[in-house]
């Protein structure tokens, strides 16, 4: 079975019950559609009631943690759906400057004390933020989940994987110019 734990239907032109039609006829038998915001976790939930493949999880992306105070309400009403099935995409991105570190942080916490009181799985986002993430985690040691396009080193992977996170390595991992993230996941696997 091929299971998509982590994609964005919708985000594209594109119908996305047409793209879920497409990844299924080429032998995806399950699709995890992955909210950012209030409005595509919203659109996840109606994508994952209209066709029993799909699943979907709910979040706010480091990048809307801005919009916290507004949304998390909203947001955890759609944790009572049994198709959701994880909570994120969350976490630290110092890349952007859309939200506040502070903010983010909030947002992250939340996050993570309802994956651990619901015992749900929780993705994680990281970009350009490993030195705080880990301590971030490490204060909720029960939550459990994924590091979603792993792009960090052996380094910051042991970490991760020391905090019992599996690690995803997605679509940059294909980039012509990313030989170097490609030799690292070799020495991760590996070491």
């Amino acid at each position: 079975m091929i299971f998509d734990t982590h994609c964005h239907l919708g985000y594209t032109a594109e119908n996305p019950a047409e793209t879920a039609s497409r990844a299924m006829s080429a032998g995806v038998s399950r699709l995890l559609t992955v909210g950012v915001d209030l409005a595509s976790s919203q659109r996840a939930q109606e994508l994952a009631r209209d066709n029993t493949s799909i699943f979907h999880a709910v979040g706010l992306h480091p990048n809307s943690a801005a919009k916290f105070q507004s949304e998390w309400q909203g947001l955890q009403k759609l944790l009572e759906d049994p198709a959701c099935v994880a909570i994120g995409e969350t976490g630290l991105d110092y890349y952007r400057d859309h939200a506040t570190p502070d903010e983010q942080k909030t947002s992250l916490r939340a996050h993570l004390k309802l994956a651990v009181e619901l015992s749900m799985p929780v993705i994680i986002h990281t970009r350009d933020a490993f030195g705080d993430i880990f301590d971030e985690l490490a204060a909720f040691p029960t939550a459990q989940g994924v590091l979603h396009c792993f792009s960090g080193g052996v380094e910051e992977a042991r970490r991760a994987l020391d905090l019992d996170y599996y690690l995803s390595f997605a679509g940059p991992l294909t980039y012509p110019g990313n030989e170097q993230l490609r030799e690292r996941i070799v020495c991760i696997c590996i070491c």
